[in-house]
């Protein structure tokens, strides 16, 4: 091998190791793209957890005003409000807890007729329309 092949065979892999090196400057700016993006995901995560509770307590309210609209007419007291509370609501499940531990059993049994023989009346009036 000649010297400029040899000096060749160095000064290659030398030349890839310094063009393949980042400047502070470089680091620095890719450091703060990377600041800046974690916090824009943290925002979108608060946002939708956020979005999350107040759907979930919309929907809390609404399943309660439910139970109390039930009992209103039940009792034809627009004050009236029923032993059963929602204790949990996910809008996106679809789903609801409901405490009963506040109804005597006679209570509750009267409510849950009430709201069976309503669901059966409002589906008796909207399959005459």
């Amino acid at each position: 091998m000649t010297l400029k092949s040899t000096a060749w065979i160095l000064i290659l892999p030398l030349a890839a190791g310094l063009l393949s090196c980042k400047s502070d400057e470089g680091r620095r700016r890719e450091h703060q793209n990377q600041i800046k993006q974690n916090i824009a995901q943290e925002d979108e995560d608060l946002q939708a957890k956020e979005g999350y509770e107040e759907g979930n307590h919309a929907r809390l309210l609404q399943e309660q005003d439910k139970l109390d609209a039930v009992e209103q007419k039940r009792t034809g007291n627009v004050y009236a409000h029923s032993c059963r509370k929602v204790t949990a609501a996910s809008w996106q499940l679809d789903a609801v807890a409901i405490d009963k531990s506040g109804c005597s059993p006679e209570q509750l049994r009267q409510e849950e007729e009430a709201q069976k023989r309503q669901m059966f009346d409002q589906a008796f009036k909207d399959a005459e329309k």
